[in-house]
């Protein structure tokens, strides 16, 4: 279901003719798509633009937008992109020019971020841009660093309406799936079939910057009652009110040059780093696993095993609140944590580049917070946004 209530402000057609946001830092695109025979009849063009390369979209979002007009045409996806100045244009080419509707993932199961009215295309070469989104990595401060959330939800709201719930995937990687809940009504199933490590949110619709945006997270599924009660005031306090220029301008900061990885600390662990207490899996009755335990810890089932031998007769018998150890006695004096800082202290939008940090563990302080310890883990043009802090 299309997202039904974006306000008026955002839906107004601009009467200038020239609405479109390229600038004149943006390449002239061509006007004729490099082979017209492959769709017969071609007359109209309809642009949109993600503020990253299509690279990182198809690394770190996996899905892009469908075009779906008459039924006599088919739904069709970008035929043309080009290299803009924030990101990638993509133009899609048409036949017709009845009114249509341009649709994150496809026309079966759309993303809430879909344009929320229909769109009319336009004659080729015309080279509007009416509507654009930017790329978010969403990330949690723990202590100095920020972290990639590994369990429960966030939420994408406009004007205090839900645009789109994830839900964050069991294993710990830090990717997160669509659901089908909107502001009308909440449905936890999956949508979009993609695990997504980014998330899009509104740039521009109609040519006009969309305003009013948060981003949310929880840990535990938002209810009806709250999400009834919920207001702009609320999420400025629990929430992030996206800034857009701030997001557009955050990946175009200096990287900071690293010495040696950025100076790193070896700290000794405590006494509670070498156990860990079993906990109960959110929403269920069910304990977490020796592997789910032992992944968080980076080691293999059996290595945790081997650590807790009184368990070795019958490894079922580990139940909720069972206390495993997680670091033997002799590796523990031997051996100290690696942990180093980012070189740029942790902000509410940050260039990727400066965000990453070395890090032995693969959490950070006996969080679910996934640490982002490599350069792997983010892409440099999709700033990452802090969302909330933890201590």
């Amino acid at each position: 279901m299309i997202q039904s209530k974006i306000s008026a402000d955002i839906l107004a057609e601009s009467n200038h003719s020239q609405c479109s946001f390229s600038t004149s830092s943006y390449s002239a695109a061509p006007t004729l798509p490099e082979r017209p025979d492959q769709i017969p009849n071609v007359r109209f063009e309809y642009h949109l633009e993600i503020a990253c390369s299509d690279e990182s979209r198809r690394a770190m979002l996996r899905y892009g937008f469908a075009l779906k007009g008459q039924e006599v045409e088919l739904t069709t996806s970008p035929q043309n992109q080009y290299s803009t100045e924030y990101g990638t244009r993509y133009t899609y080419y048409t036949a017709y020019n009845d009114p249509k509707r341009i649709m994150a993932f496809n026309d079966l199961s759309p993303l809430g971020v879909s344009v929320p009215h229909p769109i009319q295309v336009k004659p080729i070469g015309s080279g509007f841009v009416r509507e654009a989104f930017i790329p978010v990595q969403p990330a949690i401060q723990v202590g100095d660093h920020l972290g990639l959330p590994t369990e429960g939800y966030i939420y994408h709201f406009h004007q205090a309406r839900l645009v789109q719930e994830y839900h964050l995937m069991p294993g710990g990687s830090g990717s997160f799936y669509a659901t089908l809940s909107r502001h009308e009504k909440l449905n936890q199933a999956r949508g979009c079939p993609c695990a997504h490590d980014a998330l899009l949110v509104f740039w521009k619709i109609g040519c006009r910057d969309v305003h009013n945006q948060h981003l949310l997270y929880l840990k535990k599924p938002i209810t009806r009652a709250q999400l009834d009660a919920l207001n702009e005031t609320w999420l400025d306090k629990h929430a992030v009110r996206l800034d857009l220029q701030a997001l557009l301008a955050i990946t175009r900061e200096p990287v900071v040059l690293r010495t040696l990885e950025q100076r790193a600390e070896r700290a000794p662990k405590n006494a509670a780093e070498t156990l860990h207490t079993v906990q109960r899996i959110p929403g269920t009755n069910r304990r977490e696993s020796w592997l789910e335990i032992a992944v968080r810890y980076g080691l293999s089932a059996k290595e945790l095993l081997d650590l807790n031998p009184q368990y070795h007769a019958n490894p079922m018998a580990l139940k909720i609140g069972d206390e495993l150890t997680i670091q033997s006695q002799k590796s523990d004096s031997q051996q100290e944590t690696l942990i180093g800082l980012p070189p740029r202290a942790p902000q509410t939008y940050n260039h990727p580049l400066n965000s990453y940090y070395a890090h032995q563990a693969s959490y950070l302080d006996g969080t679910t917070m996934k640490a982002i310890n490599s350069r792997a883990l983010v892409r440099k043009d999709i700033p990452v946004v802090r969302l909330n802090r933890l201590g």
